[in-house]
């Protein structure tokens, strides 16, 4: 059976990126080895074509966002990969919250939503986004990743599934 290439770029290296997509896809690659080949990479490699970079994998797992454009999430759409997107939290930030003035100025929910609506998945720990009507896998891991088990039956239909145990 052909591995399923995974390329995964977590939004930073601690919080969210370490907890969301770090450990979760780090276990996949230590336990799940024989379905999946994972490249965690916090950017694109620099001078290279990216269309033929993003053209060896079949699923792409991003937080939030790639660019405010959405230039690669539609070229990897474009390119018949699957795009799971992961989101934290409620990008329509509250008054109180610090980053409330330049999220509105700056309209950082606009390339989310984007974002959002290219993928073919997103992952997620709240039941903010169901009203989106998105494929949504409620997620929650805890430390010690034993809460995941994630199985893909066919790339092509791309079903995945969380199971607690």
């Amino acid at each position: 059976m052909k591995k399923i290439k995974m390329l995964v770029i977590p939004s930073d290296n601690h919080g969210c990126g370490r907890f969301r997509s770090i450990w979760p896809h780090k276990w996949m690659a230590e336990n799940m080895s024989d379905i999946f080949d994972i490249d965690i990479m916090y950017s694109f490699p620099k001078d290279v074509n990216l269309e033929a970079f993003l053209s060896k994998y079949d699923i792409v797992h991003i937080h939030k966002q790639l660019d405010k454009n959405c230039q690669i999430a539609n070229m990897i759409k474009f390119l018949g990969i699957k795009l799971i997107v992961d989101v934290d939290d409620n990008y329509f930030l509250s008054p109180q919250h610090p980053m409330y003035a330049s999220a509105r100025a700056e309209h950082w929910e606009k390339p989310i939503m984007e974002h959002l609506r290219l993928a073919d998945m997103c992952s997620t720990t709240t039941s903010t986004f169901i009203p989106l009507k998105l494929k949504i896998i409620l997620r929650c891991i805890n430390q010690c990743i034993k809460l995941l088990m994630i199985r893909c039956i066919n790339i092509n239909k791309f079903n995945i599934q969380c199971i607690n145990q």
